[in-house]
């Protein structure tokens, strides 16, 4: 988000989520993300962006 210098709300917007679920995928307060959000969250990225974004783009895996 940083990058493009989007705000949460713009995206929560553009993939059709509720703002409170941008704000805790961005703030890392989630376990698990349903495929459906996942989804959509890539394509409000794409919408925003023009960027064609993967999964592998947006998360990190830590142990």
């Amino acid at each position: 988000m940083g990058r493009h210098r989007l705000t949460q709300t713009a995206l929560a917007q553009a993939s059709g989520l509720r703002p409170a679920t941008i704000s805790a995928l961005y703030h890392d307060r989630t376990d698990a993300i349903a495929k459906g959000t996942l989804s959509r969250l890539l394509a409000g990225l794409h919408h925003l962006t023009g960027v064609p974004y993967q999964v592998g783009d947006i998360l990190q895996h830590r142990q």
